[in-house]
């Protein structure tokens, strides 16, 4: 199964929108965002994707209510099961470093830097960040889970 992970969109509707682009394209089954979408109105773009999006909060997602009722959102850490695989859905760095749950792969955002490490028999995996306003930079992930191959994938952004 071909899923696609994002992170910390920032309410950046430009950036998150050709993301999605991306993600079409690529012929994912499914998105996982992991927090800091921020507000309704980015977030209303993830389900005109046409693909199942699951998410959790992140430490600015302020207008819980909102976002609840456009996407299939919950509170961190989220077990998820895709593709034979399980996942934990987290938006803080601290759980997964700090230890990893039984899980093939545990997802976090919130540093807006791209990692991809093993712990144990866990792979950690950070997107980057969707909005590119810290670095400047838009990322997601690409995640095959019949391979386990991972591939960052980078976007331009309209420059302001």
């Amino acid at each position: 199964m071909l899923i696609a992970i994002l992170s910390d969109s920032h309410d950046n509707v430009e950036a998150l929108a050709r993301a999605l682009d991306g993600v079409r394209a690529s012929g994912v089954e499914a998105i996982l965002h992991l927090g800091d979408i921020v507000s309704p109105f980015a977030a209303r773009l993830l389900p005109s994707s046409g693909l199942p999006v699951l998410a959790v909060y992140g430490n600015n997602d302020g207008e819980r209510n909102g976002l609840a009722a456009l996407l299939d959102i919950a509170s961190p850490p989220r077990p998820v099961l895709l593709g034979g695989k399980r996942f934990i859905l987290h938006h803080d760095p601290a759980f997964p470093h700090a230890s990893p749950p039984a899980c093939d792969y545990c997802l976090f955002g919130h540093t807006h830097a791209r990692e991809d490490r093993q712990a144990g028999t866990v792979r950690v995996i950070n997107p980057g960040e969707a909005g590119g306003w810290l670095t400047g930079t838009c990322s997601f992930a690409l995640l095959d889970t019949a391979s386990d191959r991972l591939e960052f994938v980078e976007f331009a952004r309209k420059t302001l």
